[in-house]
């Protein structure tokens, strides 16, 4: 006991306790700077090593009860009084995120998430690897799509390339942008982890579907909508083009804007029609009747008429007007 308490021995264990600090090996940090505390129980480099440690594992509690008995013989301490101010932050921050996300209100939940990542001090990689992947998992789930392509290739640069539940929310969100290209990239990656997994088939056999249909008209790029849209979304986007594009309404270039109206036509009446859009979704020409006949070989049809007359609007060449 004699021997532990000598100056030398303490100087050894503090200089252990700064190496396994170095490496990041917070549990043998704790270990050390306690074996000085034990007879030094007021040594300052040993307390806010071991309060850093367990700031760094994410135990706040024990964070700030180290910080407090640092307090009690320096009361005045800045580094003291800035990593209790950090943790403190963190801690409420972080509390308030997880209940919104538990509330199911993750579009604030992610506002709250970013303030963390963005902490200029935050100086914990733990807590920023956990929110930089909550970040990417949450705005592909609130649909944020180029956000969590931000958010995931961040994760990914500091999870390694390995992470499968990261490349996937990746692979996924590109493919909701259409960045089909890089969202092959990121299925042929996880099918190289998990040969098996099925949302990087799913995602490669959309890439092929997409690529299939790129070779036609795109009709929701044609009415300006993304393709989770609603039926009514549809009907205000067209009413909006087809007032832009009617031909009377341009006589300057009225080759261009009959071509516009009559695809903007075509394009609503198949994404209002639900068989046909469910053809045209599943890479099929709707207006083919051969396409309609394999979808429906029981001959159950369509029906309707021909001609693009939906909303109340009627393109004709001599110019009526709506």
């Amino acid at each position: 006991n004699i021997f532990r308490d000598t100056s030398f021995c303490t100087d050894a264990l503090v200089a252990q306790a700064k190496v396994y600090r170095m490496r990041e090996d917070w549990p043998e940090v704790i270990r050390h700077t306690n074996a000085v505390l034990q007879y030094r129980g007021s040594h300052k480099g040993c307390l806010m090593m071991r309060a850093d440690a367990h700031y760094q594992q994410g135990l706040f509690d024990a964070c700030k009860q180290t910080i407090a008995q640092i307090y009690r013989t320096f009361p005045d301490d800045k580094e003291a009084s800035a990593l209790y101010k950090r943790v403190k932050k963190v801690g409420k921050l972080r509390a308030k995120a997880e209940k919104l996300a538990k509330d199911n209100k993750v579009r604030q939940a992610v506002a709250e998430y970013k303030k963390i990542a963005n902490m200029e001090d935050l100086g914990n990689k733990e807590v920023e690897r956990e929110t930089v992947r909550t970040l990417c998992t949450s705005c592909h789930q609130v649909e944020k799509w180029q956000e969590a392509v931000e958010w995931c290739t961040k994760g990914l640069g500091m999870e390694g390339e390995g992470d499968v539940g990261l490349l996937t929310a990746l692979a996924e969100s590109y493919l909701k942008l259409e960045r089909l290209e890089e969202a092959e990239a990121e299925a042929r990656k996880i099918l190289g982890f998990q040969g098996n997994n099925r949302a990087a088939h799913t995602i490669l056999q959309q890439v092929q579907k997409l690529r299939k249909l790129a070779e036609r008209k795109n009709y929701y790029k044609i009415l300006e909508v993304p393709r989770e849209v609603d039926e009514a979304d549809v009907k205000r986007a067209y009413k909006k083009l087809a007032r832009k594009w009617h031909p009377d309404k341009n006589p300057e270039n009225r080759e261009e804007a009959e071509k516009m109206f009559h695809d903007i036509a075509e394009a609503y009446e198949v994404l209002t029609d639900p068989e046909k859009k469910r053809l045209y979704d599943a890479g099929e020409d709707p207006n083919d009747p051969n396409a309609r006949a394999r979808a429906n070989p029981f001959g159950a049809g369509f029906g309707g008429g021909g001609g693009f007359q939906q909303g109340g609007f009627r393109f004709h060449q001599g110019g009526q007007r709506f």
